[in-house]
């Protein structure tokens, strides 16, 4: 046993060198150990003797114990600072004590590495391990890294403790159960990470903020209570809970959730979102594979990249009906996904947004859509139809690739709108049924890089964009295009309420109804209603 203690023996620089110490010694009386070139058991002293002068131990420095074979380690009450990587790869060191529990409080760790607690170690006050955790009085705040890794730590009461810093019970697999002070205002990054066995945590509305992956990995957690007025759920605040089933929990009061917040939360069944939730983060449910509902009632809701990724039961998904693009990836290999409804304000639908998405039978490309990204509906093995809108204006290369059973292709648009030479594959290209304007069949056939690679392109009437209806009444004539085929509904009544003389389409008389409504014949052409 290595015993380097004042009272035990005299130490000079070459003493301490000899026994594996080398030491810094400050014109202030303090010191700091350098490094520790020992094995087994070692008790550190409060001071050190050198040159006839008494140095107050105080600091550990930066790497002084890496890659020792120490065993147990017991700590002075002087020590006040631990450097960077202090510990790291004490692959041997079984049990650290400190004579204190307050004098443990006040080290300040720079690092995960600087506690000696890292790698699962327990904490031992005196004789006793530290398993259920009380603030003593007169330590009004935690360091960092306090309990990092704390392997015996089982409960913690932080009454008198008005944050809980980053890391503070980071990897403390052991920890069941936490109570925190009523006035706590902020719960720092990664402060419960990977505390596996919490089965729950209830956070006072004083806490203001959460840091982010604060309960990273607490893999056990099923019950959580969050303040009534939390506006944002950090990145990775809930990442790898596997044992959550629901967002029930969420306040009203949350505008934002941060990137990857719910990622790999494999018992995730549902998700609802209050209204004032906006703010969506890139990989927002990734590997959430037991998902199957998610409600985002926000119109004006900001989507972000791969936020369904590899949710592999999610079927549906409403929307928000402000969206204007359908970001990268956002329903990547959502391999059960059936029922997308887009709103119409969507313009784009971003590369791979429906990647992979092997069970969407169809999708009903809105009006107004512009552009199609690359690979956006790469996979999509059960796609049989699709139907671009006249808006068209692009689709990038394979973003119809592996689509087998695509049999059949919609154009509306008079002029061909550019797509890649790989936007479709050679099945689609021998096989599928392109279906465009017949008035502008020739200009497909001659597009040689594009649609002209489609062996089988026919032209139909109903896609000529000459199907308008004019309306004359009193004189005034107004007109606008209708879809090829649309039975329209109008309201003929006069000013004061009676109806109409006559009322004819197409020359032919319609029946008026007595609340003043008319039904045209379906409209295939350029066709004039005429009110008398």
């Amino acid at each position: 046993m290595i015993i380097v203690a004042a009272l035990a023996a005299t130490l000079t620089a070459r003493a301490a060198s000899e026994e594996g110490m080398t030491y810094r010694f400050d014109s202030d009386g303090t010191c700091t150990l350098l490094k520790a070139d020992c094995a087994g058991d070692v008790v550190l002293p409060a001071t050190v003797e050198h040159e006839s002068r008494q140095y107050v131990l105080t600091t550990i420095g930066v790497g002084a114990f890496a890659d020792s074979r120490v065993v147990t380690l017991s700590l002075p009450e002087t020590i006040a600072e631990i450097g960077e990587d202090a510990f790291r790869r004490c692959i041997a060191l079984e049990k650290v004590t400190v004579p204190t529990l307050e004098a443990w409080t006040r080290i300040s760790f720079a690092n995960e590495y600087a506690s000696p607690l890292n790698g699962m170690r327990p904490l031992y006050i005196g004789d006793s391990p530290l398993t259920a955790l009380e603030i003593p009085e007169g330590v009004p705040e935690l360091k960092p890294y306090a309990f990092y890794d704390c392997s015996s730590l089982v409960t913690a009461d932080l009454h008198g403790v008005s944050s809980v810093p980053p890391h503070c019970f980071d990897g403390c697999e052991g920890l069941r159960g936490i109570a925190l002070d009523p006035g706590t205002t902020a719960v720092g990054e990664w402060a419960f990470s990977i505390c596996t066995s919490l089965g729950e945590i209830r956070l006072p509305d004083s806490v203001a903020e959460v840091g982010q992956g604060a309960f990273y990995g607490c893999s056990s957690l099923k019950n959580v209570e969050l303040p009534a007025a939390l506006a944002y759920i950090p990145a990775l605040g809930f990442a790898g809970c596997v044992s959550l089933e629901h967002l029930d929990f969420l306040p009203s009061s949350i505008q934002g959730v941060g990137d990857y917040a719910f990622y790999f939360c494999t018992g995730l069944e549902r998700a609802s979102f209050p209204e004032a939730t906006k703010y969506f983060g890139q990989f927002l449910f990734r590997d959430c594979e037991s998902l199957r509902e998610v409600k985002i009632p926000a119109e004006d809701a900001q989507l972000d990249e791969f936020m369904f990724a590899n949710c592999y039961r999610l079927e549906s998904v409403g929307l928000p009906q402000e969206i204007e693009a359908l970001p990268q990836g956002l329903f990547f290999e959502c391999q059960s996904l059936k029922d997308v409804v887009l709103p119409l304000s969507v313009r784009e639908i971003g590369p791979y947004a429906f990647g992979d998405c092997h069970s969407l039978p169809f999708l009903a490309l809105p009006d107004g859509l512009l552009h199609i990204g690359e690979c956006a509906l790469y996979g999509c093995y059960a796609l049989t139809r699709v139907d671009f809108p006249p808006s068209m204006e692009s689709i990038a290369a394979e973003a119809f690739y592996q689509c087998p059973r695509l049999d059949q292709i919609h154009v509306r648009s008079a002029v061909p709108f550019n797509i890649s030479f790989f936007s479709f594959d050679w099945r689609a290209d021998r096989e599928a049924h392109v279906f465009v304007p017949a008035a502008s069949l020739q200009l497909y056939l001659d597009d040689k890089y594009g649609w002209g690679c489609f062996d089988n392109i026919e032209g139909l009437e109903e896609y000529n964009a000459d199907t308008w209806l004019s309306v004359s009444w009193g004189g005034t004539e107004v007109g606008r295009p209708v879809e090829y085929g649309a039975e329209i509904q109008l309201c003929v009544l006069r000013e004061d309420g009676s109806l109409p003389a006559k009322v004819t389409f197409n020359g032919a008389e319609l029946a008026v109804s007595p609340d003043g409504y008319v039904t045209t014949p379906p409209v295939t052409g350029k066709s004039l209603l005429a009110v008398e």
